[in-house]
């Protein structure tokens, strides 16, 4: 009787105890880890406000939520084992996961999801509108800016670069369901004294600029080839470009062409300037718009040629050390000595010449610019010849 007594008491006390033990073994098949040993050590860096799940079986267990600071650790909820978690944040486009994470008793791991984030809206406007406008460093606009391709969280530097009144700074951070508005007004700044618009020249206008007796105008005006290839110091806009030799005590232009200088702020702007059509932007100019940079007046048309020089027909080519040796072919026009020509090739790049010497039918020409070396010039080519203009005479004996 005694010891039936004591069953009884025994079973009575101990059944919490059995409650609990079923429990936590049941929690340690959903988290498929071991029912006993020492806890592991989980260090979960990523944004703040994160909700961090387990899952196993196909059930989900909530383990925690990330703080302010982008760190949590769990140190006495989960167990070894291989584990399953699931990261949600609300900026996020969609749930981060990690599979098959081992954890091992009294050892510490490292968690640090990586999530695909939802996109903000960025709203830049600026004045004048002719000023640019860059994000973190890389030009996306002028004037103004609208975009959606930077994500919910992003710290963002715009920068607003005017070539007449320098540069402005602002920084900004993404947040989700509010675009970030920024705006600058660079009219009230001191205006910059030197403006800084570079024209980089082309090959065929660098050729004839290095010349010894060239003379480059810009709008007219006298200015220097101060680099390699570079007119400096200009004001941003459509500049017109003049390159003319002196003849007879006077200079004749022999070569003209419409840039847009850009100012040197600009990434890029050591690219060649892009030649622009001079005939369409003299009829236009009158039409500008109100912000752009007033045209300059129009650049006097060259001398006319000689009645005797006219563009040269198909032309057989022999190489004769560094000049080339031209011969003419019936009814081609007559070459004059001292001249720039155009040599013109089928499928590839013009090549400036200038006319050494001239007899009859045959005529050597020194090279302006040397093409590149996939389309070196080779024996027996044909050709054509269009006259650019007259660079200086010469006395044939020093050819």
């Amino acid at each position: 009787m005694l010891n039936f007594l004591k069953k009884i008491f025994l079973n009575g006390l101990l059944a919490p105890f059995a409650v609990f033990a079923g429990v936590f073994a049941a929690s340690a098949e959903l988290c498929g880890q071991e029912a006993s040993g020492v806890p592991a050590v989980v260090v979960v860096q990523t944004l703040p406000g994160t909700t961090i799940f387990q899952e196993f079986n196909g059930q989900r267990v909530r383990v925690g939520s990330v703080p302010e600071d982008g760190l949590l650790i769990l140190d006495n909820t989960l167990y070894a084992g291989t584990y399953r978690f699931v990261f949600e944040n609300e900026n996020a486009a969609e749930p981060a996961v990690l599979d098959d994470v081992v954890l091992r008793s009294g050892a510490a791991k490292k968690l640090s999801p990586v999530f695909k984030m939802k996109k903000g809206e960025l709203i830049v406007t600026c004045l004048p509108t002719d000023t640019e406008i860059f994000v973190n460093g890389e030009h996306k606009s002028r004037g103004s800016l609208v975009s959606g391709e930077y994500e919910i969280g992003s710290d963002l530097t715009i920068e607003a670069r005017s070539s007449l009144y320098g540069v402005e700074l602002k920084r900004v951070k993404l947040e989700r369901g509010k675009p970030a508005r920024v705006s600058f007004d660079l009219r009230g700044r001191i205006p910059v004294d030197v403006p800084d618009g570079k024209i980089v020249l082309s090959d065929v206008a660098l050729a004839l600029a290095r010349q010894p007796a060239a003379v480059i105008k810009v709008d007219g005006a006298a200015v220097e080839l101060k680099n390699a290839r570079e007119l400096q110091n200009l004001k941003p806009g459509v500049r017109r470009v003049e390159i003319a030799f002196p003849l007879d005590e006077a200079l004749v232009p022999v070569w003209r062409g419409a840039f847009k200088a850009v100012p040197a702020i600009l990434e890029n702007s050591d690219k060649a300037s892009e030649l622009l059509d001079w005939a369409a932007l003299e009829s236009n100019r009158q039409a500008a718009a109100p912000n752009s940079v007033p045209a300059a007046p129009a650049v006097p048309a060259a001398p006319a040629a000689p009645k005797n020089v006219v563009p040269v027909g198909s032309v057989e080519m022999a190489l004769a050390g560094d000049r080339l040796v031209l011969t003419m072919s019936e009814g081609a026009g007559e070459l004059v000595s001292g001249a720039a020509y155009m040599l013109k090739r089928a499928g590839k790049s013009d090549v400036p010449v200038k006319i050494s010497t001239v007899a009859g039918t045959t005529a050597t020409a020194s090279l302006l610019t040397p093409p590149a070396k996939e389309e070196a010039i080779e024996e027996g080519e044909h050709f054509s010849l269009s006259l650019v203009g007259l660079i200086k005479r010469e006395d044939d004996s020093q050819q």
